[in-house]
């Protein structure tokens, strides 16, 4: 299976609707999913079924510098768990820095333990103001 990139869509003053004909929500990919991470960039997880699901966001580097620290930072894989509970719907999202977990194409590699009934998205905010 391939990974599958997520289209961004932009959180803006105009907020966003979700459950409406533009959901930007859509199924999560068995293979995994990479989106477009500039810092700003939040992704969402959306588990609508039963069942425990880990989704596992794969960093890049092992260690990463940091302008006044003398030593490498430590760069975990990070994961979020979404608890199934057959009658409500459970989300998370998370921010993540682009120094640890964005690859060589600027873009977060992201797989989940299991795909059924979970629904993905990534949101740019946008610059307002």
């Amino acid at each position: 299976m391939s990974v599958e990139e997520l289209t961004l869509a932009e959180l803006d003053e105009d907020g966003l609707t979700r459950d409406t004909d533009t959901d930007s929500f859509v199924a999560a990919n068995a293979g995994g999913n990479e989106y477009v991470n500039d810092g700003r960039t939040i992704f969402e997880i959306r588990n609508e079924g039963a069942t425990e699901i880990t989704t596992t966001f794969t960093a890049q580097k092992t260690t990463i510098k940091v302008e006044g620290f003398g030593q490498g930072i430590p760069v975990p894989n990070k994961t979020l768990v979404t608890d199934g509970t057959g009658s409500n719907i459970v989300e998370a999202a998370i921010i993540l820095p682009t120094a640890g977990y964005n690859d060589g194409d600027g873009r977060v590699q992201v797989t989940y333990s299991a795909v059924t009934s979970l629904k993905v998205r990534a949101l740019r905010l946008a610059k307002v103001g």
